[in-house]
């Protein structure tokens, strides 16, 4: 016997009960914080994604954007930021309605995602316009991407059970350079869509 056992309490079965008891209110606290946190992660996601298209949207891209260009800073490593808009897309709404005009912006959507890195974003911005960020890029391996994606579009187009149309995308592209800010980056792959677009469209300009 441990010298000293009298005198230690005793637990009765009400103390028992109790402490079970409270043991398993932890547990439930404990699951229901699981559970609290699930629903806060899934209704982060819907917030950062755009709900016609289903790839990330302008807030998450404003995100991510933030975080490139930190690491940019801190490793000094290519990143190639590029801007999309599909051409003529209000003349397609106009002629075929606006559902079929959802359908060619989830087409082109599928198709952008579909040729990234793991590593690469792309997100949907408004209206017919998407961004790309691709890291370890420079403008030389980023045009020839855009470029690749840019005939795989316009070699496909959009079709349906009814109709078939052409669908065309012009790009412009930058790749941040030293003294940059995500800004100035914008602005000159801004220009060069611009120009893309002023020279006659289904191209891709690097600024």
């Amino acid at each position: 016997q441990l010298p000293f056992a009298h005198e230690l309490p005793k637990i009765d079965d009400h103390s028992n009960a109790i402490i079970e008891t409270l043991r398993k209110q932890l547990t439930e606290l404990g699951q229901e914080n699981n559970r609290l946190n699930v629903i806060l992660q899934e209704k982060n996601a819907r917030l950062m994604q755009d709900t016609l298209t289903g790839i990330p949207n302008r807030l998450a891209y404003e995100e991510r954007l933030q975080q490139e260009f930190k690491r940019w800073n801190r490793f000094g490593n290519p990143l190639t930021f590029l801007i999309w808009d599909i051409d003529h897309f209000k003349m397609i709404n106009d002629q075929y309605g606006h559902a079929i005009g959802d359908a060619v912006l989830c087409s082109v959507a599928k198709q952008l995602a579909s040729r990234i890195r793991g590593t690469d974003f792309v997100a949907r911005v408004g209206g017919e316009e998407f961004v790309m960020l691709l890291p370890g890029a420079d403008n030389e391996a980023a045009s020839q991407l855009a470029n690749q994606i840019r005939l795989s579009i316009a070699e496909s187009g959009f079709s349906n059970s009814e109709i078939s149309i052409p669908v065309t995308i012009s790009c412009g592209l930058a790749s941040i350079q030293i003294g940059d800010s995500t800004q100035r980056v914008f602005e000159r792959a801004d220009c060069a869509l611009y120009q893309s677009k002023r020279t006659g469209r289904n191209r891709c300009t690097a600024g």
